[in-house]
């Protein structure tokens, strides 16, 4: 089942973009790469948190690392919540990079 959860959000948004601006300058990034890295960063604060004992699971006496499907939960959630924002508010690209197709762009 997950596999398949997984191939349909590369199916369905493998060309969604995600606009975002550094220093004033618009950027955008595939949304299957931003979710990705987003995934990977909650993985190793989870595995900070348990480490350092700030955050325990039910039943967790030692330390271990946290399982890799959690990796693949925290992906899968990102794209729940990403359609549930975007049902709240209609997401605008930014003007400038309507039209643009090199990632990350620049200016000539």
């Amino acid at each position: 089942m997950r596999l398949g959860l997984f191939a349909a959000t590369l199916l369905l948004f493998g060309r969604v973009r995600i606009y975002f601006t550094v220093e004033r300058e618009a950027r955008w990034m595939p949304l299957v790469l931003a979710a990705f890295l987003t995934s990977i960063f909650l993985w190793i604060a989870e595995n900070i948190g348990t480490a350092t004992g700030i955050w325990l699971y039910p039943g967790q006496t030692e330390w271990h690392m946290v399982s890799l499907q959690k990796l693949g939960s925290w992906y899968l959630l990102l794209y729940v919540s990403f359609v549930l924002v975007t049902i709240v508010c209609k997401p605008q690209p930014p003007a400038k990079m309507i039209g643009r197709t090199a990632w990350p762009p620049h200016d000539a």
